[in-house]
């Protein structure tokens, strides 16, 4: 089971919950790859929804120098 951030936290502003529920995730290598083509002209990160191998699943946001951080952790898929 997957724990949410708080109704009212401004986490839940960064990720789409039909994303979620419909398992659209993608690996960190992957999203490394995303951020790398990424024209960075007035943005300062992006986020996605991250599987690990592990099978954890987690909002990352990655940087236009490429700095990765973990801004929640929704725990393990079935």
């Amino acid at each position: 089971m997957l724990s949410l951030p708080l109704s009212n936290s401004p986490l839940c502003e960064l990720f789409d919950v039909a994303d979620l529920v419909a398992e659209r995730f993608t690996t960190l290598r992957n999203a490394i790859h995303i951020a790398r083509k990424t024209d960075w002209r007035g943005i300062r990160a992006i986020n996605f929804l991250v599987i690990r191998a592990d099978g954890r699943v987690q909002l990352m946001s990655i940087g236009s120098r490429g700095g990765r951080k973990v801004l929640w952790n929704f725990g393990k898929v079935a």
